[in-house]
């Protein structure tokens, strides 16, 4: 299985909306019992995490968000990976600050990276959006998912991301359906 975060590279964006794939993937990194390290190919960093007996690669493209589709091709090649074995999580705009969908196929919704994704793979692959709070009506979207977390948001941002760490374990030993059962009701 893949766990792919989406995110840009480098420090500047390290605490921002957008980032929330990327610091999803460190929060797993937590579940290891022994320190992980990245390993760079192409333009990705990966790392091998056990959940539960599985292995799980974990992958954070570099190439910035517009180009996660050919970041990410190259890693699913070369581990010759299967696309129902690739969960894409990533930032959504339209839902609710720390509110978690899981979902298979679906559009983009005007987001660069899974636009990138998209066409390269096409629809059907598991995705699970991060709300990062509702864009007000007065700021741009490329603005306002660059823009860092609150402390206050970063709090409810950690919960959740805690809470996806532990959908990601339930889809891993439970199935999909279990766990949108699970964790797309709490949230209606």
């Amino acid at each position: 299985m893949l766990i792919v975060g989406l995110g840009n590279p480098g420090s500047v964006y390290k605490y921002t909306r957008h980032n929330i794939g990327f610091m999803l993937i460190d929060r797993l990194c937590l579940f290891s019992d022994n320190p992980l390290i990245f390993k760079k190919y192409f333009l990705n960093l990966y790392t091998l995490l056990n959940i539960d007996n599985s292995k799980i690669l974990l992958l954070k493209p570099q190439g910035f968000m517009n180009y996660s589709g050919k970041s990410i091709l190259k890693i699913v090649n070369f581990f010759k990976l299967k696309l129902q074995d690739i969960i894409i999580v990533y930032d959504d705009i339209y839902l609710k600050l720390g509110r978690i969908k899981i979902q298979v196929s679906g559009g983009h919704g005007g987001h660069n990276g899974l636009r990138s994704i998209i066409d390269i793979f096409g629809k059907n692959f598991i995705r699970i959006k991060i709300g990062i709070g509702i864009v007000p009506d007065f700021v741009k979207n490329k603005s306002y998912v660059l823009q860092n977390f609150t402390k206050k948001e970063l709090f409810i941002v950690n919960a959740k991301l805690l809470e996806t760490c532990n959908a990601i374990n339930c889809i891993v030993k439970n199935g999909l359906e279990a766990t949108q059962r699970q964790y797309n009701k709490k949230h209606c």
